[in-house]
């Protein structure tokens, strides 16, 4: 049974006690021998969630009323819920319940805003001279089932527009997922031909822009609470006004073709905005083209990320971080615009301003996560900027700072290439990663690389965590 939520708030208030901890129930009950195994759940009370209906908080979770957990279990169910992405804050407070040797559990979210646009920008590849503006207009949670609804632009240097909906629980016990969205962005991309395997400075290659239309439909199962596997169809059209060899497959710089792919994904992760613990992985194959569309080929991408704790004394942990990733491209041959590419999204650190381009990849990326200002909450109404501010005051705002020192090696090659030839580039240095409200993470990095008998140091910044 679920208590009323003014009831829940009254225990709250009165008990004082927060986050999974022994040393917070000693006081009134011995629980130090029960926490460190099994112990059984009465009840489960919510508060906090005004908009977000019950069922999507208590689906995400193992332990379920009446029945056993253990700390482990209790702290994933946290994990899961936070990761929902819904709130600004969780947090799982036990209350002892000492005539039935039980637990109750209140689980207290603050519920972030839903309908609102979001300004956003920055600098493309940190240069001054590519920022780009806009709104993401988002309606998270729709109905209260954690389903979103999206409008998003933006403006400048590579202008887009997307609108799409995405519902991450379709049925109850099947859990299916879904979405569909529609797609226009203008890309500059760089003509590098003639570049072979070899790297080459930015600012050396020609730029030509590429206009791309598309529209998306996917569906999903979760066959597991963290596995689950998926079927996305998408057409293409994309047009590329300055033609020249090898920058389109059309001769007219028209190319319209599909996509299918299938995807098998893991994801166990303590915090997917930036995890210190846990591991995720994804699997996709993808066919482009059908049916004699100019465009024919097959595509394999592999992500492995895990995040390993290790503890130096108490509760205070370091993370080793990796991401290992592969790309392989075969069957016909693969439009300029589609090849893989190190140097904008994804690039080896300390090598931001260089471009390497081929049909397949290969990279290790590392860093450990050394926390210098554990991540903390501050109540909106003590906040020294915002505790004047209505709406604002009300709500917590999250802040942390991590000391990254990392090490990047990456490769990309051509298909009629040999791994023994491929020219891997390094890249090491030292980041700082700062937590900030609302999920994002701000992130310097300091970078050096070793081109021959030269170092160059690379200074760039990131409105988000490297991985």
């Amino acid at each position: 049974m679920i208590f009323k939520k003014n009831i829940a708030i009254i225990l709250f208030i009165l008990l004082n006690i927060s986050n999974i901890k022994a040393e917070y129930l000693d006081s009134i009950i011995k629980v130090d021998s029960m926490l460190s195994k099994k112990f059984k759940i009465g009840s489960i009370i919510l508060s906090g969630n005004k908009v977000t209906k019950d069922f999507i908080i208590l689906r995400e979770m193992e332990t379920k009323e009446n029945d056993s957990t253990t700390v482990e279990i209790l702290k994933e169910d946290y994990s899961n819920i936070q990761n929902l992405g819904l709130f600004n804050k969780v947090e799982l407070v036990p209350i002892p319940d000492i005539n039935r040797k039980q637990l109750n559990l209140l689980i207290d979210v603050e519920e972030s805003f839903y309908i609102l646009p979001i300004p956003q920008g920055g600098l493309k590849e940190g240069n001054i001279k590519k920022f780009w503006g806009g709104i993401n207009f988002l309606w998270r949670n729709f109905r209260g089932r954690n389903e979103t609804l999206q409008a998003n632009f933006g403006i400048w240097y590579e202008p887009f527009v997307s609108v799409g909906y995405f519902i991450p629980w379709i049925g109850e016990k099947a859990r299916f997922f879904g979405g569909i969205k529609f797609n226009f962005n203008k890309s500059i991309k760089k003509d590098l031909n003639q570049l072979g395997s070899e790297y080459i400075l930015k600012t050396s290659a020609e730029d030509y822009k590429v206009f791309s239309y598309s529209g998306e439909i996917i569906i999903g199962k979760f066959l597991s609470k963290y596995f689950n596997i998926s079927l996305g169809y998408t057409y293409y059209y994309i047009y590329v006004p300055d033609v020249k060899q090898g920058r389109s497959e059309s001769a007219d710089g028209r190319d319209k073709y599909s996509k299918i792919s299938a995807n098998i994904s893991y994801d166990k992760r303590n915090n997917t905005n930036y995890t210190t613990h846990g591991t995720s992985f994804n699997f996709q194959i993808s066919k482009y083209g059908f049916f004699n569309e100019i465009v024919n080929f097959s595509r394999v991408e592999l992500n492995f990320k895990k995040f390993i704790p290790v503890r130096i004394k108490d509760d205070y942990f370091i993370s080793y971080a990796f991401w290992m990733r592969g790309v392989s491209n075969f069957g016909g041959s693969v439009p300029h615009y589609k090849r893989e590419v190190y140097g904008y999204d994804v690039y080896v650190r300390g090598w931001k301003d260089f471009i390497f381009e081929g049909d397949n990849s290969l990279g290790y990326f590392s860093e450990i996560r050394i926390p210098i200002i554990t991540p903390f909450y501050v109540k909106g109404k003590d906040h020294i900027i915002i505790k004047r501010l209505p709406i604002l005051k009300n709500l917590s705002y999250q802040y942390g700072l991590y000391i990254a020192p990392f090490f990047d090696i990456a490769g990309i090659f051509f298909r009629n290439q040999s791994l023994k030839d491929v020219n891997f580039q390094n890249g090491y240095g030292i980041g700082f990663n700062f937590i900030l409200p609302f999920n994002s993470v701000f992130r310097i990095d300091v970078a050096l690389n070793k081109d021959i008998k030269l170092f160059q140091s690379r200074f760039s910044f990131n409105l988000e965590a490297a991985f």
